[in-house]
């Protein structure tokens, strides 16, 4: 993951190919222990609400 201070309280969150490679792995391996919302209900959703549906998940 790439983080960097744009300016007072803003930031930019790249999120590279090995992290996607990494939740990916993670969620593989945790998926059965979830309850995951139906496939493709994340394209209405905001970025906000789609990160606390995945954290949420495995906090």
């Amino acid at each position: 993951m790439k983080v960097e201070k744009i300016s007072k309280g803003n930031w930019s969150i790249e999120v590279t190919y090995e992290d996607k490679r990494k939740i990916g792995c993670i969620v593989q391996k945790l998926k059965s222990f979830t309850d995951l919302p139906p496939y493709g209900e994340w394209k209405d959703m905001s970025s906000e609400e789609i990160w606390e549906e995945i954290l949420g998940q495995f906090v």
